[in-house]
């Protein structure tokens, strides 16, 4: 049996984790997404990505990416990226969520409750 260890980045809503040299995008539904290229642009439809150097296009069809020089301005565009899902468990408390590459993790809250939070190992 061998440990695979993979390099991870936290989402902002510190719980979801994307692969290093990914990007983490806002899904629609509030969760994270993880963007296949590292420091990408997130669309606002919350469902693509662009590469680095690119923007979303106002239509949310295409990435583009603005040349300027003293002669001329040109316009590339490319394809917009989907982004992936982060797979995730569900903790015993049937609340909490953590990526597959983190463990639920009790605890005890203010009012000595049972309550669930993501470590970051996977055992």
């Amino acid at each position: 049996l061998t440990k695979l260890s993979i390099s991870t980045i936290q989402c902002p809503d510190e719980k979801s984790f994307c692969p290093e040299e990914t990007t983490c995008c806002e899904l629609t539904d509030g969760s994270y997404g993880c963007c296949p290229y590292p420091q990408a642009s997130c669309c606002s439809d919350k469902m693509h990505c662009c590469g680095e150097g690119y923007s979303c296009d106002d239509s949310g069809s295409r990435c583009i990416r603005h040349l300027s020089s003293i002669i001329n301005s040109i316009e590339i565009k490319s394809s917009l990226i989907p982004f992936t899902t982060i797979p995730q468990q569900t903790c015993p408390d049937g609340k909490t969520k953590c990526s597959l590459t983190s463990t639920c993790c009790p605890n005890k809250d203010n009012n000595n409750k049972n309550s669930y939070s993501c470590c970051a190992y996977s055992n």
